[in-house]
């Protein structure tokens, strides 16, 4: 898909019929589900109290560009681990996006890039006392040119932009890994003005409560939405960007594969 000629992304989500969500819901139709942190794999760990970070993300469609800020307190001396996605579903190089990666609090933190048992996108940073920790990271998300992978990780562009968080947002932990969901806020800062969000997250405020960085997903741009009821259950259809058909034949196909999944699966498809 070339970036000059076309750019689209086209989100399918399943609300709960409640219309207050009709405008915030949509996720990709590939899964974005990736293996946990195998727990035969990890180490010896010690519990830790839940932590919740707190991600705010700066949009410049311009240059493609994702400026973010993580903070999250820090109680006692620790060790925060970040983990960014290297590579998914046969999209290689994902690493190759981050740009800039530090850390402060009173001053200046150390992080140890790549240094964590698992591997590639594994960092660390060493805080010696109590404090407030922020962390800022920017990403380049160009879209490829001609890749049939497009769908299978995060893009931005001057039209709009789909937003896999398990890509675009590392996993924090105080400690070593842990499975399981990691939850986070978010919030968006710096998109045009005509520009929307839609989800499958929770609104809390201005932001979002995130229930799992790895299966959210945000599509943004000025959005052609539209719903569709199926049973309990209702469809938000998003779709942005310059495709070389009529925006309504892509919503149509959109809702004919909808269908035809509700009428063979019924409502079980939507947890499937």
């Amino acid at each position: 898909m070339t970036r000059n000629r076309v750019a689209l992304a086209l989100a399918f989500a399943l609300g709960c019929g409640q219309s207050d969500r009709d405008e915030e819901a949509a996720d990709t139709a590939e899964s974005v589900v990736e293996e946990r942190v195998p727990a035969g794999e990890a180490p010896a760990i010690r519990r830790h109290r839940d932590v919740i970070p707190e991600y705010r993300l700066r949009i410049d469609p311009s240059t493609h560009t994702v400026d973010g800020r993580i903070e999250l307190d820090v109680a006692s001396p620790d060790t925060i681990h970040l983990l960014f996605r290297a590579e998914w579903g046969g999209y290689p190089g994902l690493e190759s996006r981050l740009r800039r990666l530090e850390a402060f609090g009173g001053g200046d933190l150390s992080v140890v890039r790549d240094a964590g048992y698992l591997g590639t996108g594994h960092h660390l940073v060493p805080v010696q006392q109590p404090e407030r920790v922020t962390i800022a990271f920017t990403m380049v998300l160009d879209p490829p040119d001609g890749s049939l992978l497009y769908h299978r990780a995060s893009q931005l562009d001057a039209d709009g932009g789909h937003l896999i968080a398990g890509d675009v947002l590392p996993r924090v932990w105080l400690g070593p890994p842990q499975g399981g969901d990691v939850r986070a806020m978010l919030w968006f800062t710096g998109m045009p003005r005509a520009w929307r969000v839609t989800t499958v997250e929770r609104r809390e405020g201005t932001g979002y409560d995130v229930a799992d960085v790895l299966t959210a997903v945000f599509v943004i741009g000025r959005l052609h939405t539209e719903r569709l009821d199926l049973g309990p259950r209702s469809l938000t259809t998003a779709v942005y960007g310059r495709w070389p058909v009529d925006e309504e034949r892509v919503v149509d196909a959109a809702n004919r594969i909808a269908g035809n999944l509700h009428r063979i699966a019924g409502d079980g498809w939507a947890s499937g």
